[in-house]
């Protein structure tokens, strides 16, 4: 499970993974995921799709975990969130790096004014308005990917992530993860990541349990389901 507290990073470890992050952005998208249960925090199939594995790194302002989805085909009516909008930068990172996402960004938001109906651009965009603590941002991106696929379970997942240890918003976190969940029912890093929540935020060592206890309903077995409630008990 991913430890969401802040780490430090020298300098030259961020650039050099945040680039490496980039290209590896590039190339796992059509690859498919190893294990058939879709393991861990990159299980992000949307109907027939398949995903990749999950590249993550640290800033001063906590863990990034780096979530691959197919592209969307589905068209969606009604405004779409801005793509123009300047990267809003909150958290602590280098002049290379915060250079890196600001093309990153506009490379996304370009893309996405030809291809408004791309998931994976809008969970890519969100990622990197979440690195650089453009909360609102991500959300706007998230928000907008569920209406492109409403049974992706990913942008919820991500949405119950930055609202719980991000924004702060116990609430909506639990909302957005159990939406995931309902989603993904055999998708098992959401009941770990939900789990980890109630310990982290809430404080609810009883949620936690049932939460991987009906991952296991689910997901029978399943060594990191099973991994996390032994570390309960």
């Amino acid at each position: 499970m991913a430890d969401m507290k802040d780490s430090y990073i020298p300098k030259i470890i961020i650039i050099v993974v945040f680039i490496g992050l980039i290209i590896g952005i590039s190339f796992s998208t059509q690859k498919k995921n190893k294990n058939p249960e879709q393991v861990n925090s990159l299980d992000t199939s949307v109907s027939t799709s398949t995903s990749t594995a999950t590249p993550t790194f640290k800033t001063s302002g906590g863990q990034i975990t780096i979530k691959q989805v197919p592209s969307g085909g589905t068209t969606v009516s009604g405004p779409i969130p801005d793509l123009t909008r300047a990267v809003q930068f909150t958290t602590e990172l280098t002049p290379e790096v915060k250079d890196l996402i600001v093309k990153k960004i506009a490379d996304l938001q370009s893309s996405l004014k030809t291809n408004p109906a791309n998931l994976s651009g809008w969970i890519d965009l969100g990622l990197y308005q979440k690195t650089a603590g453009d909360y609102a941002g991500a959300v706007e991106s998230w928000k907008y990917a569920t209406k492109i696929v409403p049974e992706s379970f990913v942008a919820y997942g991500n949405l119950g992530n930055l609202y719980g240890y991000y924004l702060k918003d116990n609430a909506l976190a639990e909302i957005y993860y159990k939406e995931a969940i309902q989603k993904g029912p055999t998708q098992s890093y959401l009941y770990t990541q939900l789990a980890q929540m109630y310990l982290d935020t809430f404080g609810d060592t009883a949620k936690a349990k049932a939460t991987i206890e009906e991952g296991l309903t689910k997901i029978p077995n399943n060594p990191s389901l099973l991994e996390f409630k032994s570390r309960l008990n």
